[in-house]
């Protein structure tokens, strides 16, 4: 009878890889937020359907450059006067 030993089991745990936070992208974000007075959630909804985005971007999300650039393009356009709404006047 021969005695077989038992494979070593060992567990290799890697770590997560550092999220990287854009601190400039939060704080054009930001500031736009304070400037018109626009709720994270709101924004995220309307730049991207995405409710979550502000607190997920603060948390490390990457971002594609096609989200990255709907972004800026939403900050640097100016908002539409009070009652518009697509495009429309108010009556």
């Amino acid at each position: 009878m021969t005695e077989r030993k038992k494979a070593d089991k060992s567990v290799i745990v890697m770590s997560e890889p550092e999220k990287f936070i854009d601190q400039d992208l939060l704080d054009q974000i930001d500031a736009f937020l304070t400037s018109t007075g626009m709720s994270a959630t709101a924004f995220g909804l309307k730049v991207t359907n995405d409710r979550r985005l502000i607190p997920d971007l603060r948390e490390g999300r990457d971002l594609r450059g096609t989200t990255r650039r709907k972004i800026l393009e939403f900050i640097a356009a100016p908002p539409p006067p009070a009652g518009q709404n697509d495009g429309e006047a108010a009556a």
